[in-house]
């Protein structure tokens, strides 16, 4: 009977909290309640153990024990890897603290079986003969059969020991479930079989019993003393009593996981089936010495066949050095000393390698017995050797401590068979859970004084183990990565002969690190961790992780200056030091410089808005672009690192903690943190709000634009996708196209600068006669056959460089060697440049830690500060611009010779310079730097001649990153990334290989510059408004938006509108047009450009090309090369419009009737029609009063930029060096003139239009009507008066136009410059030069109906949208001026906002016809027409009908914006005024035109007049309908779907018009129409006219057809034109 304990015993309770309830109620029986002493502390692991399991060891006498006490009594034994062993001579089970009572079982089993095959072999005969049926031993097959421990000699799996393993496996779980009263068994197996397993288990436990009880031989103990004395070696021991099985081996049984050995099976097929092949040609640079797979590639077993793996993990890794290192070469000396270390790593690779192969078999299962070590005589290789098997070692125990089990392998290949990529992991270990561990070896040398390892390494290893870790995530089952990283092994080297910087290296020692980093100071040995590997404590994690996202924040950040480089540098170093030893080794205490950093830099932000920025007003015009955005930079920089440290306190508790700290330092140490953060934390608050504020009135307000931080709608509907930019109700938005605009018109303006320059240095060199072209190529470097390289020539040798290199290295390092061959004054004049300017940064970042602020500008002196002692700058960037005049190159002194040739030569400098300094050009370029641009296809075919034309063309339809107009790409990942390009800077002529191949670089000197120039300015000044954009984009995403309708009217409760938090579908509008207008993405709407594989167009040809060239156009096919489906698109596009409107005189009349149309509906506000009519002809004729009124009007041209082209432009246009390039370049300028010309011609005359309506008052350009209409403020209160006061209104107006407009005011002075008076005209006031240039280009594009570059709709940042909207993107504006809702517009010439902020002059605008429609012809036509009369004349019952429009509008626009109305009454009314006239005015001319229709109609040709005569006719009807269309459209829904006629993307008709020319060629030549095969070959090829088709698919010879079809009678017979009236929009 059961003994019940007594539970208030302290003995009981005692027993219960040491075994557990069910265990101490057994042993409480087992004992009579006579526990003995040892029973009450539990073995490690034996908690796991059931208590029935504990009773059945009992039966057969089997006591269990600590597994590491049995250790230390066996020490003979090695006991590495095992969690559970059985001592069946001591009757003893030894059970480690992970060992589970599944595991104990499975031992248990193990050692019966081996006992029962000596008692009764029959029986476990026919046990192993049942077990191959059943599902179990498919299992374990799978499981062990690649294991070396159950394999015969020859490598075929041990098929009798597996099954014995299987049976052993199903009897402990038949056990297991049979003690916990389950039934699973039977329904795995057959109820005989499992019938049969548990006799022979009854019969295990009989024996036991029986040999315990009454056998006096202990046969076990025999076998246990050989076991000890080590006649039975083996690491894994499963049994005290083994035996040798048939092949001589030792009977081991051992157990890997379930997710060990899935992950082992995919490891070890990628080894069967993936190799690694030495590539001998593959040159190794510098920056790749530590990659082992440098020059290898990878074969897969595909189909029995070995094919080459496509990509390998290095060349991610040589990408990734190439975007940092583009253009670096390497002198001979560092290639060969690069080749020492090279080899070096491979040997030392091997070492590692010959390492693991002595402790572990091939599958990553450890060795029964460690192989023995190699004698190596050599004794630094003997120490070498020693070194990394101790750290292999170390490294290994650590994962095996406790009894665990790890799978290793070394140098496994893995392998991404979607992508086709492989690479070798050099050490992976695999828990037993299934993590995987990886360690990539990394042999460096380090830089003398270095303090960690570089950075630009680390980076590269990032990429590797990031991409290591992805492909074991994605392909072999891997669900969790533990240790990712790279282990530094330095390489101390020492010259052969250590005066003499050329003699060989040589080998002196390495330095690795310890297996724990924690006992690490040395950050260059430290291991270098992936970002995403977990420190083990969740609080740390979470902030690495953030602290990471900063970084990669930060780094994106493109400097734009020296200063802004170091400051982005030091921050880089900041936070890279607090995540390596946060995460590596879990040492707080950079992390804490870091938060005092931070703390800092809070508060002197706070106090920099405090003491600039608060109380200053919007329009102060002290402050630029470039100062606001720097601070607007460091709020936004601020903020996102801030986010870091928001909970530090919390998250760095864990170590502290954890720390040997006593608990007196602990809580202290936790004071000063808390009180960090809370002082964070109220900064952070502060300049969150602050942010806001600042930018709404330094970024809003100062550009005219109201409401950024307020609450606006969501933008829904089609007015977000068809609405410009500048139109859109996004008060953001509209402040991004106002900045854009004004940084480009600033670009423009420099660039013009630098352009004239240029130019006029061309005209010297023309002057003085001689080949030009041959004349600048002076300028460029040669190869060694005389060909030219796209370099300017170096101005010093290059052996100086070499000279200053090898006079910084450690040994070599001399002062005087720099006296004599610097020019020390120039050096010392500008290091104390960027002395004084990095004192300044960090005065002001670390005032308030004044050591680490003193040590940081000592150690940036002893770099720049030549009278410094200690001074070690010896090959700073300062130090190489400034060789004395004896180190000049001949080339460099024959240039000198040549004045012109020397001034270009020097204005090259000087625009290199210039782009230095602004960031564009990195420092190591920037002496020889000429712009890499492609050449076009026409002087491809000039300097190429023919085929490889061809074929680089071919190439412009891939993504590259050197792309023009697709924003910055970037190079490894091939994604457009947020940041301002910087065009024509890379050098995509240089192989991967170091050699370099020009055929495709543009040798045009003056354009090459003139573009180069553009887009460095552009880069200047948009980089200056960068700051600003990027904190709009925080405070846009932060703020709130008004709940909206579905029909996008904001949702009012109560009468006040319902605010609800976020911004997202609002600042995704935002986010869209600054990647397009600050980034230059064409096409951000687009999730994902992907491609057409070219392969199989490549193979076409190049059979087509070997047929007629003999010979293929393309070398190497690569299967994954892809044409760009959004640059085929362009062609595409591009194409279609060129052959449909390509020298079509009809389509350009047309084009500028409809613009003129659009010129007189915005007439009235700023100007008169009849004016800009006046000035048309004025210009047509050239007829300028004299001379100098037409100078000074292109002298103000020039000035004000109002053209939509880029004033350098026709520079550029006229640029080429020879006739072909002068023809390719203005080719499209001839195809379009009928468009262009027009155009050009109505912009010029709108901008002298505006001249002779705006005057100057107090500096400020005003519009005259409207200065003048704002003195009589309140002129429609007295209807009675008004037609007196309007009189007068336009009197004034009239008479300040003839005395006062700047047409009449402007003059040229003594030096022929153009003169206002009251007006400066220099750059100085280019943002008051810019409004009448906004104004001028804003009227004139919405008289065009087009886009300008920072002005585009949504429907165009989509490659689809855009292409659907060819031909017919001027519908949206067009339709918006008659259709509009009332709303507020972008026009913002007449803004202007006071000291208060408060803002006046606002525009407003409604469509004509809404307008008309809406409020004039609601019942009946002719009373309507009357009222809409009175208001045009406003008489005294049309005044009071605008006051009801009045309050009605502003009603509804307050309930459809959630803003009021910023417009006065006088303001609407002449608003109302002017679109009812326009409209009535529109009206009347459809009439006229319909009408003339009408009328022509009846003058139609006979139809027996030949077909010439009636195609005149109708072509005549024609134009008459393209002009009435032009009006109509708008108004007759029957014209709307003539525009669907060319299909939804009408481009796409290219492709069916080539295909109709290839239908009719193919009957002409075979004389058979597969649609009627009846026809007979005469009479097919007389039917098919494939000249025709052919002509229709080309520009001009399009309109040919056209034309000789009116004229001439057989061509129209002939070729089958008929001129149909009708048009195709």
């Amino acid at each position: 009977m059961a003994k019940c304990p007594n539970i208030r015993l302290p003995e009981w309770n005692q027993l219960v909290a040491s075994r557990g309830e069910d265990l101490a109620y057994f042993l409480w029986d087992q004992y009579d309640g006579d526990v003995p002493v040892q029973e009450y502390s539990s073995p490690t692991g034996a908690n796991s153990i059931t208590p029935k399991v504990y009773e059945l060891l009992d039966k057969m006498g089997v006591e269990v024990s600590n597994l590491e006490d049995y250790v230390k009594d066996n020490p003979a034994i090695d006991f590495k890897g095992v969690r559970a062993i059985a001592d069946v001579t001591a009757k003893i089970i030894a059970v480690s603290n992970n060992a589970t009572n599944e595991e104990v079982t499975e031992e248990m089993v193990h050692v019966a079986t081996e006992i029962l095959e000596k008692t009764d072999p029959q029986l476990v005969t026919q046990m192993i003969s049942k077990i191959g049926d059943l599902p179990i031993y498919k299992e374990t097959f799978e499981l062990y059969k690649d294991n070396p421990v159950y394999q015969l000699p020859n490598g075929r799996p041990n098929i009798r020991k597996i099954k014995k393993e299987a049976a052993d496996k199903l009897i402990a779980k038949i056990v297991q479930q049979e003690l916990n009263e389950e039934s699973a068994a039977e329904n795995e197996v057959p109820a005989q079989t499992v019938g049969f397993f548990r006799n022979m288990w009854n019969k295990i436990t009989d024996w036991f019993r029986m040999f315990y009880k009454k056998s006096g031989v202990d046969i076990f103990r025999e076998v246990g003393k050989k076991i000890v004395s080590g006649e039975i070696d083996g690491e894994y021991v499963d049994t005290a009593m083994l035996d040798v099985d048939e092949v001589g081996q030792a009977n081991i049984y051992f157990s890997i996981s379930d997710q060990q050995a899935a992950i082992q099976r995919k490891i070890l097929n990628t080894k069967n089936n993936v190799r690694k092949v030495v590539d001998e040609n593959e040159k190794v640079t510098p920056p790749l010495q530590g990659e082992e797979d440098a020059n290898n590639y990878y074969e897969a077993l595909i189909d029995g066949v070995y094919k080459r793996v496509k990509k390998r993990v290095t060349d991610r890794v040589k990408a990734w050095y190439r975007s940092k290192f583009r253009g670096t070469s390497f002198t001979p000396q560092q290639v060969k000393d690069n080749e020492v270390k090279r080899q070096l790593g491979t040997e030392f690779h091997e070492m590692f390698e010959e390492i693991h192969a002595r402790f572990f078999n091939s599958d990553g299962t450890k060795r029964v017995t460690p192989g023995p070590a190699p004698n190596i005589k050599d004794s630094k290789r003997a120490a070498v050797y020693t070194k990394l098997e101790k750290y292999y070692t170390d490294l290994i125990q650590e994962f095996s401590k406790d009894g665990k089990n790890p799978l290793v392998f070394s140098e496994a290949i893995m392998y991404d068979p979607i992508n086709d990529e492989a690479g070798t992991v050099d050490l992976l270990i695999v828990e037993e859970d299934g993590t995987a561990n990886i360690y990539d070896w990394k042999f460096m040398s380090i830089a003398p004084g270095a303090k960690d390892v570089a950075w630009f390494k680390q980076g590269a290893y990032g990429v590797q183990l990031g991409q290591y870790k992805k492909m074991l995530l994605e392909n072999y089952g891997v669900k969790k990565i533990g240790k990712n990283r790279a282990i530094p092994i330095q390489l101390k080297l020492k010259r052969d002969r250590f005066q003499d910087p050329t003699s060989d290296l040589k080998l002196d020692a390495i330095a690795i690190g310890s297996v724990n980093p924690t006992q690490l100071e040395d950050l260059t040995l430290t291991p270098v961790s992936e970002k995403t590997e977990s420190t083990g404590i969740e609080s740390l994690d979470r902030l690495i992780k953030k602290l990471n996202a900063v970084y990669t924040q930060v780094e994106k950040t493109r400097p734009t200056d020296e200063l802004d480089r170091s400051s982005k540098r030091d921050r880089l170093n900041i936070l890279k030091l607090a995540i390596r030893q946060a995460q590596v080794n879990q040492n707080i205490a950079p992390l804490i410089d870091a938060v005092n950093i931070i703390q800092s830099e809070g508060e002197n932000i706070i106090a920099e808005y405090e003491t600039t920025y608060k109380d200053r007003p919007p329009t102060d015009q002290s402050f630029e672009d470039g100062q606001l955005s720097d601070f607007a930079d460091q709020i936004r920089t601020y903020l996102d690192t801030v986010t870091a440290f928001d909970r530090i306190a919390t998250d760095i508790a864990p170590i502290i903690e954890g720390s040997n700290l006593t608990r007196e330092e602990k809580d202290k140490y936790m004071t000063e943190i808390s009180k960090k953060q809370t002082s964070i934390q109220q900064s952070n608050d502060k300049i969150n709000e602050l942010a806001g504020v600042f930018a709404d009135k330094f970024m809003g307000l100062r550009n005219s634009v109201t409401g950024l931080t307020s609450p606006q709608s969501v933008l829904k509907g089609i007015m977000g996708l068809f609405r410009s930019a500048a139109e859109l109700p996004l008060p953001s938005v509209r402040i991004l196209t106002r900045l854009a605009r004004k940084a480009q018109i600033k670009a423009q303006a420099g660039a013009l600068v630098d352009v004239n320059r240029l130019l006029a240095i061309r005209k010297k060199l023309e002057k003085r006669g001689g080949n030009l072209l041959q004349t600048v190529q002076k300028l460029y470097q040669r190869d060694t056959k005389g060909g030219l390289v796209n370099k300017l020539i170096y101005r010093y040798q290059k052996a100086f460089y070499e000279e200053v290199d090898r006079n910084a290295e450690e040994g070599n390092r001399s002062k005087r060697w720099i006296k004599e061959n610097v020019d020390v004054v120039a050096y010392q004049k500008e290091a104390d440049k960027i002395i004084a300017k990095e004192i300044e940064k960090y005065n002001n970042i670390y005032d308030n830690d004044k050591a680490l602020r003193d040590k940081l500008i000592s150690d940036m002196k002893k770099k720049w500060d030549l009278s410094n002692p200690q001074f070690n700058g010896f090959n700073n960037y300062v130090i190489k611009r400034h060789p004395l005049p004896k180190w000049e190159t001949k080339e460099y002194l024959e240039i000198k010779g040549d004045p012109e040739l020397f001034e270009l030569y020097n204005f090259l400098q000087d625009m290199n310079e210039k782009a230095r300094d602004m960031g564009y050009l990195q420092n190591k370029i920037a002496s020889t730097f000429l712009p890499y641009i492609r050449k076009g296809f026409a002087e491809s075919m000039a300097w190429n001649f023919g085929l490889s034309a061809m074929k680089n063309f071919g190439a412009r339809l891939e993504r590259r990153a050197d792309d023009v107009g697709y924003g910055s790409i970037n190079e490894i990942t091939g994604e457009v990334e947020n940041a301002i390009p910087i065009y024509y800077t890379r050098d995509f002529s240089q192989n991967e290989d170091g050699t370099y191949d020009d055929s495709d670089v543009s040798f045009e000197f003056f354009k090459n510059q003139i573009l180069y120039i553009q887009h460095m300015n552009k880069y200047k000044y948009m980089s200056e408004i960068e700051g600003q954009v990027n904190l709009m984009r925080t405070v846009v995403r932060a703020k709130n938006h008004y709940k909206t309708g579905w029909f996008g009217k904001p949702v009012q409760r109560g009468g006040e509108f319902v605010v609800d938090t976020g911004n997202e579908d609002n600042s995704r509008f935002f986010d869209l047009f600054v990647q397009n207008i600050m980034y230059d993405n064409p096409y951000p709407a687009d999730g994902q450009d992907f491609g057409v594989p070219t392969a199989g167009i490549k193979r076409g040809i190049n059979a087509i090309s070997k047929q007629i060239t003999g010979k293929e156009l393309f070398g190497e096919i690569d299967q994954g090369s892809n044409l760009s489906i959004i640059k085929f698109m362009e062609v595409l596009n591009n194409a279609f419009q060129a052959k449909t409107l390509g020298l079509e005189p009809i389509s350009g009349f047309v084009n500028l009737f409809g613009a003129n149309l659009q010129m007189a509906a915005q007439s009235g506000v700023y100007y008169s029609f009849r004016e800009f009519i006046k000035n048309e002809q004025k210009l047509i004729g050239n007829k300028f009063a004299n001379n100098d009124e037409r100078k000074a009007f292109v002298q103000l041209m020039e000035i004000f930029m109002p053209l939509k082209d880029s004033p350098t432009y026709e520079a550029l246009q006229k640029s080429g060096l020879t006739r072909g390039s002068l023809i390719a370049d203005n080719f499209q300028d001839y195809l379009f003139v009928a468009f262009r010309q027009p155009e050009l011609h109505l912009e010029r005359s709108l901008f002298l239009t505006l001249l002779e309506n705006t005057m100057i008052v107090d500096g400020k350009i005003v519009n005259i009507r409207q200065y003048v209409k704002d003195k009589y403020k309140g002129r429609y209160d007295n209807p009675r008066q008004y037609r007196t006061l309007e009189r007068k209104i336009n009197s004034e107006i009239n008479q300040l136009k003839k005395t006062r407009s700047m047409a009449v005011t402007k003059r040229l002075n003594k030096e022929g410059k153009v003169e206002i008076p009251g007006l400066d005209l220099s750059e100085n006031n280019r943002d008051e030069l810019q409004r009448l240039t906004n104004l001028s280009r804003t009227i004139a594009r919405s008289a065009t109906g087009g886009f300008t570059e920072f002005d585009q709709m949504k429907a165009n940042l989509n490659i689809w949208t855009k292409s659907m909207m060819v031909f017919k993107g001027w519908i949206p504006k067009l339709a918006d001026t008659r259709f509009g809702e009332f709303r507020k517009v972008g026009d913002d010439f007449n803004v202007r906002v006071d000291e208060n902020g408060l803002t006046t002059g606002e525009r407003y605008d409604i469509g004509r016809a809404r307008l008309f429609f809406g409020n004039f012809m609601a019942f009946g036509v002719i009373p309507n027409i009357n009222k809409a009369i009175r208001v045009i004349k406003a008489t005294e019952q049309g005044i009071k009908d605008m006051d009801k429009m009045f309050v009605e509008y502003a009603q509804q626009y307050e309930a459809r914006t959630g803003e009021k109305l910023n417009m006065s009454r006088d303001d609407f009314y002449d608003l109302v005024r002017v679109n009812l006239q326009k409209t009535l005015q529109e009206v009347a001319l459809i009439a006229v035109l319909l009408g003339m229709l009408q009328v022509t109609g009846f003058l139609e040709p006979a139809e027996d007049e030949d077909k010439a005569t009636r195609n005149r006719f109708r072509f005549y009807r024609k134009v008459l309908r393209r002009f009435t269309d032009e009006l109509l459209f708008f108004y007759n829904p029957a014209e709307w779907s003539g525009v669907l006629r060319g299909g939804i993307i009408p481009s796409l008709n290219l492709l069916s018009e080539f295909g109709k020319f290839m239908e009719h060629f193919g009957e002409e030549v075979t004389g058979i129409d597969f649609s009627d095969l009846d026809k007979s070959p005469a009479d097919v090829r007389e039917d098919a006219l494939p000249v025709k088709y052919l002509m229709k698919m080309f520009p001009v010879s399009k309109s040919l057809v056209t034309w000789l079809a009116i004229f001439d009678p057989e061509w129209a017979e002939e070729m089958d034109v008929t001129i149909q009236e009708s048009n195709r929009r």
